[in-house]
């Protein structure tokens, strides 16, 4: 990306928002111990079989939906709702 990098970018993200996940896709391995320095879910090196990006993408899911679990709070009222 012309004039700063996926790491800068993350950065600007994780100062607006703590908990957006961030996946890097990139042909440099270079930059994969920065990438946790932003808490990124992953970082996949190019080039990225189809299988491999539906796999991430997938794990990606189901770490939001087991958050979106452990956020959720049940209340029980007398009527069972």
């Amino acid at each position: 990306m012309p004039g700063f990098t996926g790491i800068d970018l993350a950065n600007e993200i994780r100062g607006s928002d703590k908990t957006a996940p961030i996946l890097f896709f990139t042909s440099s391995a270079e930059f994969a111990l920065e990438s946790y320095s932003v808490r990124a879910a992953d970082y996949v090196l190019k080039p990225v079989s189809k299988e491999k990006l539906f796999l991430t993408f997938d794990e990606l899911l189901e770490q939001i939906e087991a958050q979106k679990k452990e956020n959720t709070i049940i209340v029980k009222s007398c009527d069972g709702i």
